[in-house]
């Protein structure tokens, strides 16, 4: 259960530095093109990229829990070497090492889930009760001439302020009464070619998914940003659309519509709406209508997609080393700072071991799946009735296979005489177990 929370929650608090990178990759993308469609995009992936290494590091903590785990039936052959010595004053473990094994740490990496989980469903839920309101007036507004389509119901009210698109089974344009009062019919029409536009995109059913994204990184304040500058790509990209083909006299009407459409205030938005949210993405929104951007070059699209790719691809291995890190410190009792002990046993006699079949059940799955060979070694502080305590890896290769892990399992496996070859008792001793692991079959 610690694993699995603790990769939740390394999960959640690695939005942070992913925020900042997907954020250089959209800057990137607002430099090389003026293209909505590419900015889109780029700030859409490093949205969405906190998700993803979210997603992969819960991925890949249920995949090590599905995999099958070898039994004794099993062709494992592993090879092991007892009982050598080589240091005296082991190294305390790394700071992030230690960290995880504090027993406080799983109450923080429980607060951080329990706030994120939280801050979903408050966000949700204020966008569902915006949506039931939205309802509501949809159903006291009266009907208007179609603008764009007549597959498209067109409503008019006075209870809203800027025209948006409502509704996801039966959607429906909504003009604010004001606007159907002053705005010519070119006006008007343009305006229910955005919102058909912002329907045809399918961003009425996204909406919900991104609010419930909001909410769940909350603890990343940043992720907002990112946010609101590919919701203002995502206005330019939709007026795009519905000025296609457009000539300049018809631009500079589309331009006085939405100059026209700000008089009307600005609420909070449970829909897409036609005016955008802030003062620098109407700006850019108004030079991008008038000086409508060329499409953007084969390079600079390949560029962008080379860059979200290898972050992509090092979110992947993050998630691998996240999980490999959270069942370490699963398997790994609290470290404390420094160990030296006087006495050190270097020719132990071995009472009892793990049998073929311990080694077997505990081979690594994921391992063994994938035919990896490791090394594993383990130290560990022996007891007066010859068992082993406060045992920990010293070291493990390949890093992230799960090889240390599995040797501190098999720890209550071993017991040693009282005394050594020598006659030392073993007592307080220390003593270094290094294990080859290698499956045939």
């Amino acid at each position: 259960m610690n694993a699995w929370l603790m990769a939740a929650a390394l999960g959640l608090l690695a939005a942070w530095p992913l925020v900042a990178a997907g954020s250089l990759i959209g800057l990137l993308a607002e430099r090389l093109t003026r293209s909505p469609r590419v900015r889109e995009l780029a700030w859409g992936a490093a949205f969405v990229l906190p998700l993803l290494f979210f997603l992969l590091v819960m991925g890949e903590r249920l995949a090590e829990m599905l995999a099958p785990t070898p039994s004794a039936g099993n062709a494992v052959h592993v090879s092991v070497t007892l009982g050598t010595l080589t240091l005296t004053s082991p190294s305390a473990p790394g700071v992030f090492e230690a960290l995880l094994t504090r027993p406080e740490t799983v109450w923080v990496a429980l607060a951080v889930l329990s706030l994120s989980l939280a801050g979903a469903v408050a966000r949700v839920s204020v966008w569902f009760a915006g949506r039931q309101r939205l309802a509501h007036v949809v159903h006291r507004a009266k009907p208007l001439s179609p603008l764009a389509s007549g597959r498209v119901r067109t409503l008019v009210s006075e209870e809203i302020d800027r025209p948006m698109l409502a509704g996801v089974r039966d959607p429906a344009i909504l003009i604010p009464a004001e606007a159907a009062r002053t705005l010519d019919s070119d006006g008007l029409r343009l305006i229910g070619l955005h919102e058909l536009a912002h329907l045809r995109r399918g961003d009425n059913l996204r909406r919900p998914l991104e609010e419930a994204l909001l909410g769940l990184f909350w603890l990343t304040p940043p992720i907002g940003f990112v946010r609101a500058q590919m919701a203002a790509a995502m206005e330019e990209a939709c007026d795009d659309q519905a000025l296609r083909g457009a000539d300049e006299a018809l631009r500079r009407v589309y331009a006085r519509t939405l100059v026209e459409t700000l008089r009307l205030g600005a609420g909070p938005e449970h829909a897409p709406a036609f005016i955008g949210a802030n003062r620098r993405s109407r700006l850019m929104r108004m030079n991008s209508i008038l000086n409508p951007a060329h499409p953007a070059r084969s390079s600079t699209i390949v560029a962008l997609g080379a860059v979200v790719a290898a972050l992509a691809a090092v979110a992947g291995l993050s998630a691998n080393a996240a999980v490999a890190a959270a069942d370490g410190a699963q398997s790994q009792p609290p470290a404390k700072p420094t160990f030296a002990y006087s006495s050190l046993i270097k020719s132990p006699i071995w009472v009892s071991q793990p049998k073929g079949e311990d080694f077997g059940t505990n081979f690594p799955a994921k391992a063994l799946a994938a035919g990896i060979e490791g090394r594993s070694k383990m130290s560990c502080r022996v007891k007066s009735n010859g068992t082993l305590t406060a045992c920990r890896v010293v070291s493990e290769t390949p890093q992230g296979q799960g090889f240390g892990a599995a040797e501190l399992k098999l720890a209550q496996k071993f017991r040693m005489q009282s005394t050594t070859a020598d006659g030392r008792p073993v007592s307080g001793g220390t003593v270094m177990i290094p294990i080859l692991w290698k499956a045939v079959g």
